[in-house]
C-alpha cells in the first residue's frame, strides 16, 4: 500500500483507507476519503428512545471507486459542504431499507482535506438494494434447475424460495 493511501490513527499506526466499493455490510472501523458530490437540507426528526430533536440530512458521497449514502447527524448535518473533500476515521456500515449507508457512528470523525480534486465514479453506486449480492439460479430448457428440482416457474407459478 503506498503511503498516499494510508492515514495516522490515534495511538500513532498507520490505518489502511478502504475503498467505497469494497464496503460491505459487515464494515466496522473504517477509514473512507471521499467528496460530497450533493447533500440535502438538514430536517427535524425526533427520537423515538428519548423523544429528544435531532437534525439529520442525507448525503450523497463518492471516491474514484464508488459512490454511498452518507447519513448526516446534528452538527455533521450543518458542516459537511457540497464540493469538499474529507476523511471519515472510525465510520460504520448502516443497512436500511436493505441499502448500504454510511455514517459516522460513535466514535467516528470527519476531518476536512485541503485539496479539492479528487475524480469521482458515480456510476457504480454502493446503496442499490442488493447490488451484486443476489445469484440467480441458472435453468435448463426443460424447466428444472441444473441441481435437478423441478421449476415450479414453468408452470406459472413464482419459485418456492421466491417469497
Amino acid at each position: 500500500m503506498t503511503e498516499s493511501s494510508r492515514l495516522q490513527a490515534l495511538d500513532g499506526t498507520e490505518a489502511p483507507v478502504t475503498r467505497i466499493a469494497d464496503l460491505t455490510r459487515n464494515s466496522r472501523n473504517v477509514s473512507v476519503e471521499f467528496k460530497v458530490i450533493c447533500k440535502q437540507n438538514p430536517r427535524q426528526v425526533t427520537s423515538k428512545k428519548s423523544g429528544k430533536r435531532l437534525l439529520v440530512a442525507d448525503a450523497r458521497v463518492a471516491d474514484p471507486s464508488a459512490q454511498i449514502a452518507l447519513v448526516l447527524w446534528n452538527e455533521d448535518a450543518e458542516e459537511i459542504e457540497t464540493g469538499s473533500l474529507y476523511r471519515l476515521t472510525n465510520g460504520t456500515v448502516i443497512v436500511h431499507e436493505e441499502s448500504l449507508q454510511l455514517g459516522r457512528g460513535r466514535n467516528g470523525s470527519f476531518v476536512r482535506l485541503p485539496t479539492k480534486d479528487m475524480p469521482t465514479n458515480e456510476s457504480l453506486d454502493m446503496s442499490v438494494p442488493f447490488l451484486g449480492r443476489r445469484k440467480k439460479r441458472e435453468t435448463s430448457s426443460s424447466g428444472r434447475t441444473f441441481d435437478g428440482v423441478s421449476g415450479r416457474e414453468t408452470k406459472g407459478y413464482c419459485s418456492s424460495k421466491g417469497f
